[in-house]
């Protein structure tokens, strides 16, 4: 499978999902190795981004460089928790 195809898996399945807000991250492949690069309102969100590229198939590998911001939650429902 050709990485902007990769790409389009991961990023298909951020927008499908109830914890990533695929909005505010940016997704990159070379040679099946995924790059996340961005912001993220949470931990958990940063965490499920990063599991559900690892189980897109074609991925080898995961390079997170996503970075957590709790400012970016539009639902005030963080509540200051990390």
């Amino acid at each position: 499978m050709g990485d902007g195809m990769i790409t389009t898996k991961v990023s298909s399945k951020f927008v499908a999902d109830d914890v990533v807000k695929e909005r505010h991250i940016d997704v990159d492949t070379k040679d099946g190795v995924v790059t996340l690069k961005g912001t993220v309102a949470s931990k958990l969100e940063h965490d499920r981004a990063e599991q559900l590229a690892r189980e897109t198939d074609g991925v080898k590998r995961v390079e997170n460089n996503l970075m957590v911001n709790p400012n970016l939650s539009e639902k005030n429902d963080n509540h200051g928790n990390k």
